[in-house]
This record gives C-alpha cells, sequence and structure tokens, in this order.
C-alpha cells in the first residue's frame, strides 16, 4: 500500500531530492528497527495465547474423543452381554414352556382318554338297558299280538 503525504511546500533551499532521501532513509530505519515496542510485545502474547490455547483444544479434542470412545466401546460390549443374557433366558423359557406345554397336551390326552373310556362304559351300560327295555318291549308287543291274533282267530271260529 502506498501512502501518499499531503502536498508540502518545501523551502526552496532544500532540495526535494534531500526530502525524499531523507524520509526513505526514515522508513528504513523505521522498518530495520529490532527494538519491540509496547504494541508488538502485545502482540506477541497475544498469539502466544492464542497458540497455547489451540494446543489446549486439541488436548480436549483428544482426551474427549478418547472417553466417547471408550464410552461407546464399553455400551456396546454391555448392550451385548444383555442381549445374550436376554437370548439365553429366553431359550430357557422357550424350553420350560414348550416342556410344560407337552406336559398339559399329555396330561389332557391321558383326561380325554379317561373320560372317552368312562362315557363309552356308561354308553354301554345305557345300552344295555336300552335293549333290555327294547327286548322286554318286543316281549310285551309280540305277546299283545299273538293275545290279538288269538282274539282274531276266535273271532273268526264264532262266526
Amino acid at each position: 500500500m502506498i501512502v501518499v503525504p499531503p502536498r508540502i511546500q518545501f523551502n526552496k533551499k532544500i532540495p526535494s531530492s534531500l526530502v525524499i532521501l531523507a524520509m526513505s532513509c526514515m522508513l528504513t530505519l523505521l522498518l530495520g528497527c529490532d527494538n519491540k515496542g509496547p504494541a508488538e510485545k502485545v502482540g506477541e502474547e497475544i498469539d502466544d495465547v492464542v497458540e497455547n490455547i489451540g494446543q489446549e483444544i486439541n488436548k480436549i479434542e483428544k482426551y474427549t474423543t478418547k472417553k466417547i470412545d471408550k464410552v461407546t466401546k464399553d455400551s456396546v460390549e454391555k448392550l451385548d452381554e444383555a442381549a445374550k443374557s436376554t437370548a439365553k433366558k429366553f431359550n430357557e423359557v422357550t424350553k420350560n414352556t414348550a416342556k410344560k406345554i407337552d406336559k398339559v397336551a399329555k396330561d389332557s390326552a391321558e383326561k380325554f382318554d379317561e373320560v372317552t373310556k368312562k362315557t363309552n362304559r356308561e354308553i354301554e351300560v345305557v345300552s344295555d338297558e336300552i335293549m333290555e327295555e327294547v327286548v322286554e318291549a318286543v316281549k310285551k308287543t309280540s305277546a299283545r299280538i299273538k293275545e290279538a291274533s288269538s282274539i282274531q282267530d276266535r273271532i273268526k271260529s264264532e262266526e
């Protein structure tokens, strides 16, 4: 960036080339000066602080990443253990349930057989009783038919 100073009226006693030379020397001295002023010192301190903050942020980031990774890994392991435990318990419950279902089915089948046999026996008893009553009714009917036939024969013979 070039700064153009305001137009200065020079005394005719000082040539303009001398003024330009003097300004060049001053500028060279200012740029080449090794002594640091208070603003430069503050600037360097600010730079150091910013650099230290950056380093601390990097450390915190690494620490946080490690912690998050560890927590994630631990959580995954715990979830995996819980899933395995749940699966194992589910299998146990399923096996126990299957055994109970088998036992209930077996007990039900036995009960059904028992009830069926008892019902069949009762049906046989009732059938026998019904058969006896039917036989008795047939005998009575037969006897009445014979009686009616005999009465009919007598009526015919009397005629």
